[in-house]
């Protein structure tokens, strides 16, 4: 979103051209604001991954305003509820 873009669409102009997804999540208002655990920012994730062919999702997180640890965990639950929820329909 910050690039201009909205990164579902992008995602799914992709396809399966997008093996390995990077994700970021936070505020969204510029490239140095500090991130947050995916799920926790202003970044439509959930429609992201519902548009991603990605073979994996990997977390990204180049600063952030807690502790790097528990923003990975938090991170890491996020992928599992949404791709435990993809898996259910």
């Amino acid at each position: 979103q910050v690039g201009g873009v909205d990164p579902a669409l992008e995602i799914a102009r992709l396809g399966a051209r997008a093996h390995f997804l990077h994700l970021k999540d936070g505020p969204a208002e510029d490239h140095v604001a500090a991130m947050t655990a995916l799920g926790e920012g202003k970044i439509d994730l959930a429609r992201v991954l519902e548009c991603s062919q990605a073979l994996w999702h990997i977390v990204e997180i180049d600063h952030c305003a807690g502790d790097l640890w528990d923003t990975i965990a938090a991170s890491h639950a996020f992928l599992a509820r949404s791709h435990a929820a993809s898996d259910s329909r």
